[in-house]
């Protein structure tokens, strides 16, 4: 269970698979609030997106062995609904979990924060958490609510679209996986079976 009387980050997305990008943004963003807890909430479907290549059940899988043994958690809340996983239902999920505005935070980076006006209840959203948005050092952007927590980070090289081509292509497990994680796709590998043979989502 996600004890949402902490302050609290929610770090949505396809986790197609989880891989050091990934994490390397979650570290930051947890720096940016001394105190507070990181959750991975894996989509059943990303809005706008191709479905993910990986079930739901391997990716929940992955993302908990990767966070197994560190600092973030991983809440399960997209995967459980059907259909499209939409933010302000996933923070109106929190709020029935105990969540409250002034310490509720969804994570999201500055390319899909541009184009935050277009989500679905957008203001729903901002009554319902604030925004964290990871930027790239050198390219400021402009808050578009003086709520809005600008946090910039280093860029990681790591490209979930290259990852799922190179597995795709039966490549052993690329070493921006976690390492657990990478020890399972190895084995899947061998085995094969190959869940990303089943094609590449974009």
């Amino acid at each position: 269970m996600i004890d949402f009387s902490r302050t609290t980050i929610l770090f949505g997305g396809s986790f197609d698979p989880i891989h050091a990008g990934h994490l390397h943004v979650a570290k930051h963003a947890l720096a940016a609030l001394p105190g507070a807890q990181l959750v991975f909430v894996p989509a059943q479907q990303s809005p706008g997106k191709h479905p993910p290549v990986a079930s739901p059940a391997e990716r929940l899988a992955w993302l908990e062995k990767a966070v197994a043994a560190g600092i973030f958690q991983v809440w399960d809340a997209e995967l459980k609904r059907d259909g499209v996983s939409y933010t302000v239902d996933t923070l109106l999920q929190a709020h029935g979990a105990g969540a409250r505005r002034e310490n509720l935070y969804w994570l999201v980076g500055a390319d899909a924060y541009a184009t935050f006006p277009a989500w679905k209840d957008p203001a729903r959203i901002r009554a319902l958490a604030k925004l964290l948005v990871v930027n790239r050092p050198g390219s400021p952007i402009e808050a578009q609510d003086a709520e809005d927590l600008i946090v910039e980070i280093p860029p990681h090289p790591a490209s979930s679209t290259a990852l799922r081509a190179a597995l795709a292509a039966g490549q052993e497990a690329p070493e921006e996986i976690p390492a657990p994680v990478n020890e399972e796709l190895g084995k899947l590998l061998l085995l094969g079976r190959n869940p990303y043979a089943r094609g590449i989502s974009k």
